[in-house]
């Protein structure tokens, strides 16, 4: 048996990457869409991507991901908005551990808002870590906060490796913000999954134009200019009703504007709105609106024009470079403008409406994560061997952010620790010497019974390789404790079972199964192994024929890690003679 699933490897090599943003998951928003599938592209691609985030509620601690990414809810105080609370070095100290123990490569910030993410920048160059940041927001130069964050962009961004946009509106607003050198900033648009996001035109309500918003009803999307105009369009138009997905501080505004013009059956308010059921509310309307008064690069309307919808948003920001002409129409923030695009919009819809499948069609060639991805990795490999600067050298960058603020940086940024002049690191290979794009197979034992399951890799001979222990003493761990283990050409990996969950009712848990599983993909990775056959049993002679629970979990979590599965047989042993449970035939005898 094979498995036909194949990933897309990289040709370059595996680097170890760390995503740090104050938004993650379970908190849902633009940002943290981003961070899911670029990771878990990333992955794809062969690398290993770790997540550093602040905890959500309860979720604190390490979580493990299907797709093989590793997020640390790091506990942290929350001041507004999910933005953790600025601590300068107080985070370092964590920070450094998890960089060391996941031996990171590179650290790569999101978004301008994320205090954790300036401070995670400023961490990786004091240990000399090539550092990366994205910016998902444009900002102002006249209001005090704005003024703020834009000092302290500046202030992290002075040692920055490479900074990427998503709009080229949004470079030049980050170059100018940041005093950065054009040439260090690169542009890498978002996407969106088009298989989420197919047609459904027989959800629309045919005898109605359904007009559908979908945003966080805040000052900064335009909820003032969307009350505005409702309104008037639901007077002159009394085949036009609105959905408005989402929630906000300015929510109140839309209920109150509902009951004075008593618009109750017309305007639909669903509140927030889960990804998963976002498509579901898309496909019910003809026309999408997105008020937005600053935006760099509007994901919404992409999967809105992926569900097949006609666009009407504002001309901000970096929204012009997002669609062609043909899928939507442009107003300037004002009223009278927003509603003259509205009745453009609803005129087209009547007369010439567009194929949402020629839409969703276009949508899917023009954005991909697996595109984004790929441009990521192009800055991965550009900054990932360069040297870091001389304390000195950087001093001098940092006294440049300003007259009194340069000083200030110069007195906060701490010194790495000068390491001795030794020789050259060595190169060392634990793995066979294989061609690029030749696959190195070794052989997955997989025992799964209903009291645990182990995983054991040895190579194609059968014949185990062990360092630093004997075999004699690895296999009187597993016996007694459980331990899963990975021996290959010239090294070995091992860990306990009853370190990936609390309880020992739950070691041969589909889940203990494969977060172990995950450990062994990595190591066998590190060594070179890249495929594996697969050797499954159970308990077999007088016992269950069938595997336990973590059987095919672990294998299923070893295929999503990046491994290529060659034959998988199962190797049960069935007893020939006349052997016979326990109890025989009529059961125990009292």
């Amino acid at each position: 048996m094979t498995n036909t699933k194949t990933s897309v490897q990289s040709t370059k090599r595996r680097l170890r990457i760390c995503l740090v943003s104050d938004f993650f998951y379970p908190n849902v928003g633009g940002v943290e869409s981003h961070l899911h599938f670029l990771s878990q592209e990333l992955v794809a691609r062969g690398h290993s991507l770790v997540i550093i985030t602040h905890n959500y509620g309860r979720r604190v601690g390490v979580r493990n991901l299907s797709s093989g990414v590793k997020v640390y809810y790091v506990p942290h105080w929350r001041v507004f908005d999910q933005v953790s609370l600025p601590t300068l070095y107080a985070f370092f100290p964590l920070f450094r551990n998890i960089v060391l123990r996941e031996r990171i490569d590179i650290v790569h910030g999101h978004q301008a808002f994320s205090s954790m993410c300036h401070e995670a920048i400023i961490n990786a160059k004091t240990m000399g870590i090539p550092a990366v940041f994205t910016d998902h927001s444009l900002f102002g130069f006249e209001d005090v906060a704005s003024i703020l964050t834009n000092k302290l962009l500046k202030f992290s961004l002075t040692d920055v490796d490479h900074v990427i946009c998503v709009s080229h509106t949004s470079k030049e607003n980050t170059v100018l913000r940041g005093a950065l050198n054009p040439a260090d900033v690169s542009v890498i648009p978002n996407a969106v999954v088009a298989k989420q996001f197919i047609p459904d035109p027989t959800a629309r309500d045919p005898s109605k134009i359904t007009i559908v918003v979908i945003s966080r009803l805040v000052y900064r999307k335009g909820t003032d200019l969307l009350v505005s105009v409702i309104p008037p369009i639901c007077k002159r138009y009394p085949d036009v009703d609105f959905v408005i997905g989402g929630d906000g501080a300015k929510r109140i505004e839309v209920e109150q504007m509902r009951e004075k013009y008593i618009l109750q059956d017309r305007v639909t308010v669903l509140g927030s709105v889960k990804h998963e059921q976002v498509r579901n509310v898309l496909t019910k309307g003809h026309i999408f609106l997105n008020t937005s008064l600053t935006e760099a690069f509007c994901i919404a309307i992409v999967e809105a024009a992926c569900c097949g919808l006609l666009v009407v948003s504002t001309r901000v920001g970096g929204i012009p470079e997002v669609l062609p002409d043909h899928m939507i129409v442009f107003a300037e923030p004002d009223q009278d403008d927003l509603v003259r695009s509205i009745e453009i919009a609803i005129n087209r819809i009547r007369t010439n409406p567009p194929d949402p499948f020629i839409l969703h069609q276009e949508i899917s060639g023009m954005y991909s994560w697996a595109n984004v991805a790929k441009r990521t990795e192009a800055v991965y490999e550009r900054i990932v061997d360069n040297e870091p600067l001389p304390l000195a050298d950087r001093l001098l960058k940092y006294n440049r952010v300003g007259v009194w603020a340069g000083k200030f940086s110069v007195m906060i940024i701490a010194a790495p620790k000068k390491t001795a002049e030794a020789a050259p690191k060595e190169n060392v290979q634990l793995g066979p010497n294989a061609r690029e794009g030749e696959n190195v197979f070794g052989v997955a034992h997989i025992f799964a019974s209903f009291n645990d399951t182990f995983v054991h890799v040895t190579d194609l001979t059968g014949r185990e390789t062990i360092v630093r222990v004997t075999g004699n003493y690895l296999h009187f761990l597993v016996l007694k404790h459980g331990i899963l283990f990975v021996t290959g050409v010239g090294c070995m990996i091992w860990a306990q079972c009853g370190m990936k969950v609390k309880a020992d009712r739950d070691e041969s848990s589909p889940y203990a199964a494969m977060l172990a599983a995950q450990d062994v993909a990595a190591r066998c990775k590190e060594i070179g192994i890249t495929a594996l056959h697969i050797k499954l049993r159970a308990t077999g002679g007088t016992g269950s024929k069938s595997p336990g629970p973590g059987g095919q979990s672990a294998l299923r979590a070893l295929a999503r890690a990046g491994m290529k599965i060659g034959r998988i047989e199962d190797v049960t042993p069935i007893p020939t003679d006349s052997t016979r449970r326990k109890g025989g035939r009529r059961g125990r005898r009292l």
